[in-house]
């Protein structure tokens, strides 16, 4: 059975931030990259599984990623 190797094009970024929300039949995942406060979401079949929805987030959150370059959060604010 051939093993697949994670490429830089495939690794998941560093920090990401996942939600699950369920709606009806079907699950919502948020995923936010904690370096640029990008956030990205999409909406599969509960069926579909944890692992898989994760790589779904993390691939349109990479694509997004490459697409904008957004700039870093300021992080220069106060935390309460």
């Amino acid at each position: 059975m051939a093993r697949h190797r994670q490429t830089a094009q495939h690794a998941m970024p560093e920090n990401v931030i996942f939600e699950f929300s369920p709606v009806g039949n079907a699950m919502k995942v948020c995923a936010v990259d904690a370096r640029s406060g990008l956030e990205v979401s999409i909406v599969r079949p509960v069926t579909a599984g944890e692992e898989a929805l994760r790589r779904t987030a993390v691939s349109k959150l990479r694509d997004m990623l490459n697409k904008k370059r957004p700039k870093p959060l300021d992080r220069r604010g106060v935390v309460a």
